[in-house]
């Protein structure tokens, strides 16, 4: 029996500690918002609103999903980049699944994320988080995983994944065998 792979073995981080530590006390003030609500208006008209911003969720989710799917296919067929539009699908399913899960906090953060000028500032910031942060790794092929920045196969002015001339091993020749790479679906 293997072992399972650790997020560092891996080559991934694990969660930095105050992002854990802001989503135990984003949670923390949802459960004393909630209570506070439920001493202002009632235990069943704060379940009726929580079930309600939890319908909300559902439908901005599926809503959004839908054209995304959309953008995503109309910016294949005019061969554009959808970066934006891939990106504020993706905040905006984040403001759907804020409001699904129970608690005002995420509602209002979920309410933020669907004004425009709020979604562009987040989308930038955590853009340039991402470009500082994470490290784009490529395929891995026989040397290992190749940077983003490096041709996909070997050096300039090579024609194979191996850096030969005619991409067939170091001899350059071979023959059809040589094509053949095995591997295990999953």
């Amino acid at each position: 029996m293997t072992r399972p792979e650790s997020a560092t073995s891996l080559g991934r981080r694990p969660l930095p500690r105050w992002v854990l530590g802001a989503i135990l006390l984003a949670e923390l003030a949802d459960v004393v918002v909630i209570v506070l609500v439920a001493q202002s208006i009632g235990f069943a008209r704060t379940a009726l609103l929580l079930i309600f911003m939890a319908l909300l969720g559902v439908w901005i989710i599926a809503r959004q999903g839908s054209r995304t799917v959309r953008r995503m296919s109309q910016e294949a067929y005019t061969q554009s980049s959808p970066g934006t539009d891939m990106a504020d699908g993706a905040l905006i399913v984040l403001a759907g699944v804020l409001f699904f899960v129970p608690g005002f906090v995420g509602d209002v953060i979920g309410a933020l994320l669907l004004v425009p000028p709020v979604r562009a500032l987040v989308r930038r910031s955590l853009g340039a988080y991402l470009v500082k942060h994470v490290m784009v790794v490529g395929p891995v092929g026989p040397a290992g995983p190749r940077s983003a920045n490096e041709p996909p196969f070997g050096p300039p002015g090579s024609s194979g994944p191996t850096g030969a001339p005619g991409g067939r091993g170091a001899s350059g020749g071979g023959s059809a065998a040589d094509d053949i790479i095995e591997g295990e679906i999953l």
